[in-house]
């Protein structure tokens, strides 16, 4: 009798695995909403990181190109022209960022006009200067 009680004390009791799976769960339950929080975050600083950079390397291809541009910002859509034909070349989506119909000139020169664009970022208003002296 007492080897048959000891061969079964070998493991853990329903209640147990109950008790610790609640546990686990309810951990997730409270990290995952701030883990999922920290990812679209992420995600839209990205977004708006790289959009910032290629409307801005947008002046350095016109330069190099000896090719006028015009960028249509309207809603959450980037449409980029040659000047003076008006054909579409890309067109960018963006998630995070919203933009008020605005357009944006780059010169053969590599000059931009104007040099700030406004627009909402994560429905915070945001402005992005086009300036290259603030590079650093």
């Amino acid at each position: 009798m007492y080897l048959v009680s000891r061969r079964f004390n070998k493991g853990f009791t329903l209640i147990e695995l109950i008790i610790v799976l609640s546990i686990v769960g309810l951990l997730l339950a409270v990290v995952a909403p701030i883990s999922i929080k920290a990812v679209d975050k992420t995600e839209a600083k990205t977004e708006l990181l790289t959009t910032t950079k290629w409307i801005k390397n947008i002046g350095f291809q016109a330069f190099i190109e000896q090719q006028n541009y015009a960028l249509e910002l309207n809603g959450n859509t980037l449409n980029l022209y040659s000047k003076p034909s008006n054909e579409l070349i890309k067109t960018k989506t963006l998630e995070s960022l919203k933009f008020t119909l605005q357009w944006v000139n780059f010169n053969a020169n590599g000059f931009v006009s104007p040099q700030q664009i406004n627009g909402h970022f994560r429905d915070q208003p945001l402005s992005i200067s086009l300036e290259l002296a603030n590079e650093k």
